[in-house]
């Protein structure tokens, strides 16, 4: 604190909140080998057909999907080769960090033990998401009440199912969505894929969907969304906003946890960091919080829940897009003037 002129004090404050968190475009796809050099239950980079053909064996499964996966756009690609045993591949894969996680297999077991990998190292601030095929084709009659196989955050199923060829829509789907950047939609973009679609959605088709992300026969994306039923973890770039607000949080108090004394100024302290660390977040372009009605897009506080525990209160709002909009088009007579002569 300093005494500046007369009447004024300076108060310089150390702010310790110097947060930088996001995710990376690193993918890891799951699934069964034919040869190839690569070894079971550990992950491989892969940058190239054959770089996954020579680990993989040619034709196989795993290799097909991640040759697919490289033509939809991913850049950071990691292959695990399983021998049945998902759930050890699961974990092989988070060592990583990946942003999602494919499991090449059409078995909802093995889909949902990859799934419980991705959810108990979230319990750790280990955030990825599993982005699977739908274990059945789902045709077009069937995708009114079609319903995923998980309610979660942390699961996008996709349909269809698959491509002519056998490889599957989710492993494009997850090659597109991974070079995204944190709070970009990947809904209505246009998903890049040679072949055909084994089973075709027209556009009013997939839009019926619920908590499914279609594919179009066209390759739209009609909606980026994971299984949840919960309208504020449906969209799946807003949810990744959640995580990275989360981790942001988490970062600053552990300054805070096992340091600063539980008094009502360094619980202010604690909170003011934070603030610090989110206002950023609405500047941004896009921002990553955003009111659509113009209100505050996050608030914090900090409240002694007993002598040595605070409850640190961060609310957000994530942006949101616009995924509709209505047109009211009035035909009748109108006047224009265009301006007079002289």
């Amino acid at each position: 604190v300093y005494e500046g002129a007369l009447g004024t004090t300076v108060t310089v404050i150390p702010v310790d909140s110097t947060v930088s968190v996001g995710f990376r475009s690193v993918i890891a796809l799951i699934g069964e080998a034919d040869g190839g050099e690569a070894p079971t239950e550990e992950p491989v980079p892969i940058d190239s057909a054959r770089d996954a053909a020579e680990q993989f064996g040619e034709g196989s499964e795993l290799a097909d999907n991640l040759t697919r996966a490289l033509r939809a756009g991913a850049t950071s690609v990691f292959g695990v080769a399983t021998d049945d045993d998902w759930e050890a591949a699961a974990e092989a894969a988070m060592d990583v960090a990946p942003r999602y996680v494919t499991p090449v297999t059409d078995t909802e077991g093995n889909i949902i033990e990859v799934h419980s990998v991705v959810e108990d190292r979230a319990n750790i601030l280990e955030f990825a998401r599993v982005i699977a095929p739908t274990p059945d084709p789902i045709e077009p009659t069937e995708v009114n009440g079609a319903e995923p196989i998980a309610a979660s955050d942390r699961l996008v199923e996709v349909a269809p199912k698959e491509f002519e060829d056998g490889t599957y829509v989710a492993s494009a789907l997850v090659g597109h969505a991974s070079r995204q950047a944190l709070g970009s939609s990947i809904t209505y973009d246009e998903l890049t894929f040679s072949g055909d679609l084994a089973t075709e959605y027209r556009r009013d088709i997939a839009q019926n969907f619920e908590r499914i992300a279609a594919v179009t026969k066209d390759g739209t994306i009609t909606e980026g969304v994971t299984t949840s039923d919960e309208d504020a973890f449906a969209d799946l770039f807003q949810v990744e906003i959640v995580d990275a607000v989360a981790l942001g949080a988490d970062e600053i108090a552990q300054n805070y946890a096992g340091q600063r004394p539980n008094t009502r100024e360094a619980r202010r302290a604690l909170a003011r960091d934070v603030r610090s660390f989110l206002s950023p977040l609405t500047s941004r372009r896009p921002p990553l919080l955003s009111d659509a009605d113009g209100g505050p897009p996050f608030a914090v506080e900090a409240s002694a829940e007993s002598d040595d525990t605070v409850n640190l209160r961060v609310s957000i709002s994530p942006v949101n897009v616009m995924k509709q909009i209505d047109i009211d088009l009035e035909v009748g007579s109108a006047v224009t003037f265009s301006g007079a002569d002289t």
